[in-house]
Parts: C-alpha cells; structure tokens; sequence
C-alpha cells in the first residue's frame, strides 16, 4: 500500500495456490495477503524443497507460470481495455474460476466488494460502482447479497 491508502490486487488465488515463493531463493516479500474465506495455510521450509521430488518441482514452475501469465494479462487489460472491459473481464473470469453454475446464471461464491474490484482493475470503487449499476441495468448482473449473479446472454 502506498503512503497516500492506494493499493493493487494482484489476484484473487484459487485453492491450493503458493504465495511467498520469492522467500525461498532469498528475495523479501514485498506483498501482502489477504484471505477471504477460511483457509488452511501450510509453511514450507526452504531446505525441505531439496527433497522433493521432481513432479512437485514441476508443479511449483506451473504454479509460477501461471501467476505470470495473470500479471502479463492484467497489464495487458490495463494498457488496451476501459475500465468497464476491465471490470466486466474480471467478473467473468471470477465466475469461471469461483462460480457456481445455474440454468440462467453463474453465482460468485466469492464475497467481493466494489472496493477489491477497484484495486484490481485499478480504478476507483466509485467507478466499481456505476459501471456495476450499468451491467445490472442492462442485465448482465445482478446481486444476491455481496455475491455476485452473472446471467448467461
């Protein structure tokens, strides 16, 4: 966070992801982690990863690869796309990654505020909040308490 309150999310993690990877070669960590929901953290030392095997080794570099791509793609969005392709990108993409499927719509199990969105897409949460009220007035979302509804078109 910067001294002036101004934040960026750098991403939302699925189950089962690593974080503080750069911690294991040396590097400070430099971010924060915030957890949404209730989770099981496990702490890796750095010497125990010399005896695992090369599967596992292989699942760290996909790990890694993945989180790359997002940051590549999240500053691609960010230079090529408005800020409501942005938005409307990132709902979508949580409600692949987090939604649970209905006959019309996918629901965000995922409590998200207007506020995280905004320091994801890197706008304010004042913008959030009117391009969200434009996706719901043409009828592309809709809320169920802090749970997003995207409608299938």
């Amino acid at each position: 966070m910067t001294e002036d309150g101004q934040k960026k999310i750098f991403n939302i993690f699925e189950p089962r992801i690593m974080f503080g990877e750069s911690n294991l070669v040396g590097f400070p960590n430099l971010l924060t982690f915030t957890c949404l929901t209730p989770v099981k953290v496990v702490a890796i030392r750095k010497q125990d990863i010399y005896n695992w095997d090369k599967q596992m080794l292989f699942t760290i570099i996909h790990i890694l690869l993945c989180k790359l791509r997002t940051v590549g793609n999240q500053l691609t969005n960010q230079i090529f796309d408005n800020v409501e392709d942005r938005i409307e990108n990132l709902l979508f993409e949580l409600a692949k990654l987090y939604g649970k499927s209905h006959s019309e719509s996918l629901t965000i199990e995922v409590p998200i505020t207007h506020q995280v969105i905004a320091d994801i897409v890197g706008t304010s949460r004042v913008r959030v909040s009117q391009s969200i009220a434009k996706m719901t007035r043409e009828g592309k979302l809709s809320m169920n308490g802090k749970k997003f509804i995207i409608h299938k078109q």
